[in-house]
């Protein structure tokens, strides 16, 4: 199986595991890059990527959407790079995935950056990323 074959079956089963308490899940659809998650309050957009490019730059003005990545060195250089983009939606997290151990970490930019000091940024994050295993 390969990354993204693993990256959605790890997320379908990470919403479906958050949802079991609410029950909100009503479906979901796996489309070309991304799920969307249909629940009765909100429609929610899991965008999957083995590697951050520019390209998701673009998909940042969408309500409530997450990126779920790979837990690699080159994907948490690209949010530090790119961290003031990433604060444009306050309902935009990422989760950053190791998904044969099953390990994640998550950081939602717009809360983030109102409690964490913007010198230890990439210090704070890198504590994150290392608290699992790099891909």
């Amino acid at each position: 199986m390969n990354y993204e074959d693993q990256l959605i079956e790890w997320t379908i089963r990470y919403v479906k595991h958050r949802d079991l308490m609410k029950k909100n899940l009503i479906d979901y659809k796996i489309l070309k890059n991304h799920i969307d998650f249909e629940f009765k309050d909100k429609k929610h957009i899991y965008f999957i990527y083995e590697d951050l490019k520019d390209n998701v730059l673009e998909e940042i003005g969408k309500d409530f959407i997450t990126f779920v990545v790979l837990n690699k060195n080159t994907n948490l250089n690209f949010l530090v790079k790119n961290w003031n983009q990433f604060l444009k939606n306050q309902n935009l997290n990422l989760v950053f995935v190791h998904p044969s151990s099953n390990q994640s970490w998550t950081v939602n930019p717009f809360f983030h950056n109102k409690i964490a000091e913007p010198k230890k940024l990439k210090s704070g994050l890198l504590s994150l990323f290392d608290g699992i295993k790099a891909v």
